[in-house]
């Protein structure tokens, strides 16, 4: 049985461009700093759309008609088209229909499958007198599988990322402290994209585990590991241009430093 030490990540977008490969490059070097785990890039997808007239009521005259094309296996998934109905309301593609299709990419050896996307994401809310149609910038489900919309800026897409990853890997909303795991997102640009103690702590015994896993009860050294992920989130961070996070992956470093040096 092989160990689950990998984190798969295929690209998945309309065009492939500089742009788009740099953001799902960096997505990639923060998770792999972020979680401490291995990032395998799967090949890219594509995603074809198509227009037709539209017979239900909605704020679109035509509807869309998405799919994603793996031309490397010769196959096609369509995916769910969500609009609301009248003129007010999101539309998109239905997130849930696309985590069905990231299912048929998780291997035995990966944690879980995050499928980058440049498409408006939605899922449909039941309200007290109607569903709702709700814009998403990223979901999860227990099935070990993510996605995220990339069309935001470059630190909402990273903190989204590594908060739908870690629901993957079965860390829930953080409510005791400011964390990247807190339910309520208010400012994509100053919301906290480090982990509280407490889910620091979750990582920690997860990798305790792939440890016991691959070498049996061997000790580790769990503040040089500490240590060193904020070492790599300061270099990662700070070569993306986010120097007030790399700041503070400096500070949480010396926090653990300190605390390394009175054990």
């Amino acid at each position: 049985v092989p160990v689950l030490e990998n984190f798969t990540s295929p690209k998945v977008s309309k065009k492939a461009g500089t742009a788009q490969t740099y953001r799902v490059e960096a997505v990639a070097n923060v998770l792999r700093a972020f979680l401490g785990l291995q990032v395998e890039m799967l090949p890219e997808l594509r995603v074809s759309t198509s227009q037709g007239k539209n017979r239900k009521r909605s704020k679109s005259k035509h509807s869309v008609t998405y799919s994603i094309e793996d031309h490397n296996q010769g196959v096609s998934f369509p995916l769910q088209h969500v609009a609301a109905e009248g003129s007010h309301g999101d539309e998109g593609v239905d997130v849930f229909s696309l985590l069905k299709v990231a299912e048929e990419y998780v291997g035995p050896s990966h944690f879980a499958v995050l499928f980058l996307v440049e498409l408006p994401l939605v899922e449909e809310v039941e309200g007290d007198d109607a569903t709702e149609v709700s814009q998403v910038s990223g979901r999860a489900t227990g099935d070990r599988v993510c996605c995220v919309d990339m069309r935001g800026s470059l630190r909402e897409v990273l903190l989204t990322a590594a908060h739908e990853t870690l629901h993957t890997l079965g860390v829930e909303h953080c409510v005791t402290w400011a964390c990247l795991m807190n339910s309520l997102q208010h400012d994509s640009q100053t919301d906290p994209l480090h982990l509280s103690p407490l889910n620091l702590r979750k990582l920690l015994l997860m990798h305790s585990e792939l440890r016991e896993k691959k070498a049996g009860r061997q000790e580790w050294d769990e503040f040089a590991f500490v240590c060193e992920r904020y070492r790599k989130l300061a270099e990662v961070l700070g070569s993306l241009g986010l120097v007030d996070d790399a700041e503070r992956s400096v500070a949480l470093l010396r926090a653990a430093e300190a605390a390394t040096a009175s054990v």
